[in-house]
């Protein structure tokens, strides 16, 4: 499978601030007031990039299910979700506390004869 890529609209959503912030940063230092770089644009890129990010997760669902359906995957196996806790002792670092999870996965056999695990 190919990686996903932008669609229109995230590449605009996360273009658009960022040279923004260039544009701003650059008027900046040619006003000579290296000393004074504004902070808040370099935040506000990272956010909006941060939430461009979010527009590649439906693109990877869709080719999973075009994948799904190229290659007749079928469900072969379930497991459910868990999450465990505890307390220890160790050896030199006295006591500690622990804990994990695991995501509920599901088991698809396709028509390529590998079997694809995917996290719910």
């Amino acid at each position: 499978m190919d990686a996903p890529k932008l669609s229109n609209a995230a590449l605009i959503f996360v273009m658009v601030p960022f040279a923004a912030t260039a544009i701003w940063l650059l008027v900046a230092l040619v006003r000579s007031r290296a000393n004074e770089l504004p902070i808040l644009p370099a935040v506000a890129l990272i956010i909006v990039t941060l939430g461009g990010i979010a527009f590649l997760e439906p693109s990877r669902v869709d080719e999973w299910a075009k994948f799904k359906q190229e290659h007749n995957c079928r469900v072969v196996e379930k497991r459910d979700g868990q999450a465990t806790s505890g307390v220890g002792i160790g050896v030199t670092s006295g006591v500690g506390v622990f804990s994990g999870s695991t995501s509920p996965q599901t088991a698809y056999l396709c028509d390529d004869g590998v079997t694809y695990w995917k996290n719910e």
